[in-house]
């Protein structure tokens, strides 16, 4: 279990990880704003991506509202 904790906190799985969350939550709130919505998206270590028929501010507006939903990670140890 030690292997698979170390293995989920290496820095590129972690960050992978994180920014899939934020893109879940996301595209969420993108989809409850516009049911018919059509949307892709995939994370990445560097961040994620949402390909679709979304503006970029109403991208970012969900972007923001995710990050203030979504609860901080407790630290590492």
């Amino acid at each position: 279990m030690d292997l698979l904790k170390r293995l989920l906190n290496w820095t590129p799985i972690r960050r992978t990880r994180q920014h899939h969350a934020i893109e879940h939550a996301t595209v969420s709130i993108l989809t409850q704003r516009n049911p018919r919505l059509q949307l892709i998206a995939r994370s990445d270590p560097g961040g994620f991506q949402v390909y679709g028929a979304v503006s970029t501010e109403e991208l970012r507006d969900a972007v923001e509202e995710a990050l203030r939903r979504l609860p901080e990670a407790p630290p590492s140890t």
